[in-house]
């Protein structure tokens, strides 16, 4: 009934639509052939294709949940970090945005 689409709009929970859509667990997919690289990735709604596009270019990849903390990635000894995209606004995440901070300059 298109009568009651905007309330229905009105009363979504946008609060925290990342959540719901990336992985709570870690877990690794191995690279493709010789491992060349090993990365971080966060989860904030990656696509399945995204993660396996990374490992066919021989990064071993260790996809972290979207509340992963920069030192648990600071201490993982990788060669980089990949932050997925997701959904909603980053101005709603910025429990998630200042530990991304803490992963920036790092060597």
């Amino acid at each position: 009934d298109l009568a009651n689409v905007d309330s229905v709009v009105e009363d979504f929970d946008y609060s925290n639509l990342v959540q719901s859509v990336g992985f709570r667990d870690p877990y690794v997919v191995s690279a493709e052939g010789e491992e060349k690289y090993k990365v971080a990735l966060i989860d904030c709604g990656a696509k399945k294709s995204q993660i396996l596009n990374l490992a066919k270019h021989g990064m071993s990849v260790n996809v972290f949940p979207y509340n992963v903390k920069a030192e648990d990635i600071l201490n993982g000894g990788f060669d980089g970090v990949v932050i997925s995209n997701g959904p909603g606004n980053p101005n709603d995440y910025s429990e998630i945005v200042n530990e991304i901070k803490k992963l920036i300059d790092k060597p």
